[in-house]
C-alpha cells in the first residue's frame, strides 16, 4: 500500500524462511527506516543480524501479525501508526 505513493521508496520482506522476499542485509543498510509489525520480528532480526547498526532504525509498529493480506482493518493500522513516524 506504500510503494504507491510518490514520496517514498518502500521494499517489504519478511522475516521468516518461507517469507516471498526474505530480508537481507543489503536491505537494512538501504533502509532509512524499517518498520516491524511485532516484537516477535524484532527479535528475529536481532538473531539474523547480530549487532547490525541498522537495527538502531527498527520502528515497531505493535501490531499483531495475525490479518489476513489487505485485511481493510490492517490497513488502517498500518496507515496511522507509519505515517506517526514519517517526515512531513
Amino acid at each position: 500500500m506504500f510503494s504507491k505513493r510518490n514520496d517514498l521508496e518502500v521494499r517489504s520482506a519478511g522475516t521468516s524462511a518461507d517469507a516471498l522476499a526474505r530480508v537481507n542485509a543489503r536491505m537494512l543498510e538501504w533502509a532509512d527506516v524499517i518498520f516491524i509489525m511485532d516484537d516477535h520480528q524484532r527479535r528475529s532480526l536481532g538473531d539474523m543480524f547480530p549487532a547490525h547498526p541498522a537495527l538502531e532504525r527498527v520502528v515497531c509498529l505493535d501490531i499483531p501479525d495475525d490479518f489476513n493480506f489487505l485485511d481493510p482493518q490492517l490497513m488502517r493500522l498500518l496507515q496511522e501508526r507509519v505515517d506517526a513516524h514519517l517526515d512531513d
